[in-house]
């Protein structure tokens, strides 16, 4: 007390007599004699008091919410308190009010006009046996996976697991926390889900970016960045690890027949208060290693050093795959270093002495783990971060934060002398040296904010702080120093650098419309690079394509933007040469690509589609098409019969035999239509090399929104409609022989078929959709054969104008280059390969895109309107039936009459898995009820907006491996499934 008065009375009389000699006469009196007028002396002059002491001007600031305070609150008395997440797979999940469910929502289109929304929430709770005191606390989510998974931990530490397998509202409990202990210490002070095994088989996650500006364009960088484990035996799994509060290190995991199960460890051991574990942090290290960072309420940081042993079998059978084999995980740790989280430094960090007595307990820890720190750099350490936060109770002084930074570093052992290693194996003692890691303190960060969270991007190379007030901040992984928010165009890591930013007006009022414009090649340059690293990470990227869509009123945004995406990503997309169909299909990249130009092209169900909407979607579902019937011509080795030994996929197939058939005809008229049209014949004909004619023809395709010519031209649209062609082919074989057996059975009483009743009726109903089959093909308006070898023919044809005409022009720009030099001739011939293959592919990508291909393709679609297509007009017996048939169960007619036929049936769609019409009051096709669907559900892609029943099959059935490989958890355009109320657009 008597020092504190000392103190106050020294710096009270040292201030005040120099404030007031130094304001003195003039100011000083004018504004005493103000203040005596006013009835007082003012407490603040231009931020002094009234003895010339500072002020701290937020003493008068609004103080703190209470939802803030609790906040704060929990973040101190808990490591886990994350309430609301977001996963890879798009869902976003949150504590309700009551504490004992989530709500589950997700970002959609609208089907009315495109626009992206926030659904409804959609509420569950059955984690388990509830306790009346519990409440749920921390929300995690898996990585992606082909169902994303969450993990939900109440306030005593019992962890049950949700898997999202069909919609993003729809989850299913995997397991519940019923056989968890009911005990406080065993609350969870920090969790961690390992990371899965990158699909390269080099273990390597490609990192895309920064852009760098190089004049109007710019350039995309791009680094291999290693995966560090440990990973799970099966690739796609995930395991969970969390830290309780008495010291405990729990493992779930799943075992080889997909039951999660658990193991744990005892790291530390709980003896008195001080050691109760208050937060805890893992992270992966490149030693296929975990690092675990717990901090006590002792002030103490330990760091440990966890090995996951799975129980495999040392010389395990090689035709037996990791994850086929049971499971015995054990975990052996190690502690390598030890200090305290609170130390006197913050002093230097620029905290005011009261407000640093007060920061005095921990609200955040996170673990951060080594990057790779350039080209033959050494690798950047672990990062340990600790957060403290003051936050005042009342309108005294502001928000704060201190950020203490550790790096983990592992010492190399010091070799000893000679002479001591000699003794010491005379004396049997020898042992290698071991290297020492210890802890090093790095500068503290100071935020006049209250830091909530702390993540990583970009494969870990960037640090985002996020705080109480909605902001962020990005700063460098190895540095630290923060990557400027301000508009920098030259070098783009983040969005926030070309004018994004969370608000609700929208980011730049005028980007320009050409690449040439600086701005508008920074926004494609940014999603780009933003979107590639989404697509690498294999995570959902519906929200960058919110960010794109403002953008969509540019008339070559999309365009732009896709092309710069297939140049960064090398998306394949020459298929001129009849690559493998299967290579075609497997082509993921190039479903993203037409999944974006799908989506940008969409106006609303009542609306008109752009030209690259329309033939992105008709692309997509020729592709869903073309997986759909092999897989159901492809048996499993574990089954002894096929999927078309049973009635709901040949159902299944036969009506999507019907659809195909009518998009295949409706194809064969547009081409006829397109010979009819003597504008369009007009500019084919036109002299060749008439470069004006040539754009002028597809101008006027463009405007006409024409997609057919494109369809066929382009080498990837052409190829699934070669492997459609070749499929209905063979259903239709399979169809004849099937209905013929079938025949000759019942004819002779069915000897063969007796059996159960179950088994006649089995029978009876796979002859029934074997004729409904047969019948699709013998009324097919065109002839499937003659129209593949049609386009079969076509490609063969540009396959010969590429080879030709591009080697041609090859072979003159490198006679250019060289100018009479000699050069080796392998070299030459290798140099024409890759200009041939660079004009293909550019050529190619104009397709693709709906641009203008090069002239050199018209004499070749010349003769193709004048003879080959008139030969296949040959084998249509009713041109007239073409013409006036009804293509409305399509979904792509945007004339004006088919868009009123469409409002006039609103509520009526086509499933986009069977292709039978769907119907507010019809009932899902027999065999594709599910007993735990409530009734009157839908399934609704929240991208593309496309619809089908929402059903699952018996696990055991062909139906179901039809429908998990094809639309079960993926829409074909790639966007997540929700369930809606039947008929309804939204939930």
């Amino acid at each position: 007390m008597d020092a504190g008065m000392d103190a106050s009375m020294d710096g009270g009389m040292d201030g005040g007599m120099d404030g007031a000699l130094d304001g003195g006469m003039g100011n000083g009196m004018h504004g005493g004699m103000d203040g005596g007028m006013d009835g007082g002396m003012p407490v603040d002059l231009d931020g002094v008091d009234l003895f010339g002491d500072p002020v701290d001007l937020m003493a008068t600031a609004t103080p703190p919410s209470k939802k803030l305070l609790q906040q704060v609150d929990d973040m101190r008395s808990r490591g886990c308190c994350q309430k609301i997440a977001w996963s890879k797979h798009g869902a976003i999940a949150s504590v309700a009010h009551d504490g004992r469910s989530i709500e589950l929502r997700y970002l959609f289109s609208d089907p009315t006009d495109g626009s992206w929304k926030l659904s409804e929430p959609t509420t569950y709770s059955q984690f388990g046996a509830t306790q009346p005191d519990s409440r749920i606390v921390h929300l995690s989510w898996a990585g992606s996976m082909p169902s994303s998974e969450l993990a939900v931990i109440d306030d005593v530490g019992r962890v049950s697991f949700l898997a999202v397998p069909s919609a993003v509202n729809k989850p299913v409990t995997t397991r519940t926390w019923d056989s968890e202990p009911f005990d406080d210490l065993h609350a969870v002070a920090g969790s961690f889900w390992l990371p899965l095994v990158p699909p390269s088989r080099q273990h390597f996650v490609t990192q895309y970016g920064p852009a760098i500006r190089d004049g109007n364009a710019y350039r995309f960088e791009q680094s291999p960045t290693p995966a560090i484990g440990p990973f799970h035996p099966n690739p796609m799994k995930s395991a969970f690890l969390c830290v309780t509060s008495n010291g405990l290190l729990k493992l779930f995991y799943y075992q080889n027949n997909s039951t999660i199960q658990q193991t744990s460890l005892e790291m530390e051991t709980i003896s008195s208060a001080d050691d109760i574990i208050t937060h805890a942090s893992m992270c992966a290290d490149k030693s296929g290693q975990l690092y675990v960072a717990l901090a006590h309420a002792s002030q103490q940081l330990k760091i440990m050093r966890v090995q996951t042993d799975w129980g495999l079998p040392s010389q395990a059978d090689k035709q037996t795959a990791p994850h086929a084999l049971p499971l015995n995980p054990t975990l052996k740790e190690k502690r390598v270093a030890v200090t305290s989280w609170l130390q006197n430094d913050t002093a230097a960090a620029g905290l005011a002495s009261h407000v640093d007595y007060a920061m005095t307990q921990l609200s955040l820890l996170e673990l951060l783990p080594g990057v790779p720190n350039g080209d033959g750099q050494p690798w950047a350490p672990p990062l340990v971060l600790t957060v403290r936060s003051y936050v005042p109770t009342g309108y005294g002084g502001g928000l704060q934060s201190t950020v203490d930074i550790w790096e983990i570093i592992s010492d190399q052992p010091q070799q000893l002398h000679q002479a001591f290693q000699q003794l010491s194996s005379r004396n049997g003692l020898g042992s290698n040296p071991q290297s020492a890691t210890r802890l090093r303190k790095l500068e503290s960060i100071p935020f006049h904010k209250v830091v909530v969270s702390i993540n990583l991007l970009h494969s870990g190379r960037v640090v985002c702080f996020a705080f109480s007030d909605g902001s962020i901040q990005h700063r460098d992984r190895v540095t630290m120093t923060e990557i400027q928010a301000s508009p920098d165009l030259d070098r783009i890591v983040t969005l926030n650098q070309m004018g994004f930013h969370y608000a609700e007006e929208s980011p730049s009022a005028d980007i320009g419309s050409t690449p040439q414009d600086v701005q508008y090649s920074a926004v494609i340059a940014g999603l780009t690079v933003a979107l590639s690293t989404a697509v690498a990470s294999m995570a959902n990227f519906d929200d960058i394509l919110i960010l794109a869509r403002q953008f969509n009123s540019k008339p070559r945004f999309a365009i732009d933007w896709i092309g710069q995406i297939v140049r960064l990503l090398r998306v394949h997309v020459d298929y001129s040469e009849g690559l493998s169909q299967d290579a075609l299909v497997r082509n993921t990249n190039l479903q993203v690509c037409l999944s974006i130009m799908n989506h940008m092209g969409f106006g609303g169900e009542f609306r008109p589609r752009s030209f690259g909407g329309k033939f992105s979607l008709i692309t997509l579902h020729v592709r869903n098409l073309v997986i759909l019937i092999t897989l159901a011509n492809n048996a499993n080795s574990q089954r002894k019969v096929t999927p078309l030994d049973e009635p709901e996929v040949v159902e299944v197939l036969a009506s999507s035999f019907k659809w195909t058939i009518e998009l295949l005809t409706w194809i064969s008229d547009c081409i006829f239509e397109l010979e009819d049209d003597v504008k369009f014949m007009t500019l084919l004909n036109a002299s060749p090399g008439s470069q004006t004619d040539w754009k002028d023809l597809f101008s006027y395709l463009q405007s006409k929104e024409e997609v057919v010519l494109h369809l066929l031209l382009c080498s990837s649209s052409r190829g699934f409609l070669i492997s459609v062609c070749r499929r209905l082919l063979h259903l239709d074989g399979l169809g004849k022989k099937a209905v013929q057996y079938y025949q000759q059975q019942f004819a002779k009483g069915a000897p063969s078929l007796q059996g159960s009743a179950d088994s006649y009726e089995n029978h009876t109903r796979l002859f029934s959709a074997y004729q409904k089959l047969h019948a699709h093909a013998s009324n097919s308006m065109i002839d499937i054969a003659q129209l593949e070898k049609l386009l079969s023919g076509l490609g063969s044809q540009i396959t010969t104008v590429y080879e030709q005409s591009f080697r041609i022009q090859a072979q003159r720009v490198q006679q250019q280059q060289q100018q009479g030099a000699n050069a080796n001739r392998q070299q030459q011939q290798q140099q024409q390969d890759a200009r041939v293959k660079a004009l293909q592919n550019q050529n190619e990508l104009m397709l693709l895109l709906g641009g203008t291909p090069f002239p050199v393709l018209q004499p070749m679609l010349k003769k193709f309107f004048e003879t080959d297509l008139q030969t296949f007009k040959a084998t249509v017996p009713d041109r007239a039936k073409l013409y006036f048939a009804d293509y409305s169960s399509l979904g792509i007619l945007d004339d004006r009459y088919s868009l009123l036929e469409r409002r006039k049936n609103r509520g009526r769609y086509v499933d986009t898995f069977s292709h039978v019409e769907m119907r507010p009051d019809s009932p899902p096709p027999k065999g594709q009820q599910d007993s735990t669907t409530p009734p009157g559900q839908w399934r609704r892609c929240v991208r593309c907006t496309s619809v089908m029943e929402d059903t699952t099959a018996d696990p055991k059935t062909g139906l179901a491996i039809v429908m998990v490989n094809t639309n079960q958890r993926r829409c074909c355009c790639g966007g997540n499934w929700s369930v809606v109320p039947r008929g309804n657009a939204v939930v």
